[in-house]
């Protein structure tokens, strides 16, 4: 897997759980440098992993319930191979 495969899931896992916050505290504690660098991009610190920080884009709320629509449906696609394999 790669690096960003790695941090897109880690993302997703976030997002799911409403951990946006944590995670960016997390990122900001240990390179604050580059942190600091992207931190403009970030908008409402407060608001990530919530549908405010995506409200002023009706494209990247479409996008967002896709990405975790297709998360959800991979979650799905793992037990039910497992479950198979128990078979």
């Amino acid at each position: 897997m790669s690096r960003g495969q790695k941090i897109q899931q880690l993302l997703d896992y976030c997002m799911r759980r409403e951990q946006l916050p944590a995670l960016v505290a997390e990122v900001q504690e240990r390179n604050s440098a580059q942190f600091a660098r992207y931190a403009e991009r970030l908008g409402d610190i407060s608001a990530l992993g919530t549908s405010k920080v995506f409200a002023n884009s009706e494209s990247t709320r479409h996008t967002v319930s896709l990405q975790r629509q297709l998360t959800e449906a991979r979650e799905n696609l793992r037990l039910i191979e497992e479950r198979i394999a128990e078979l």
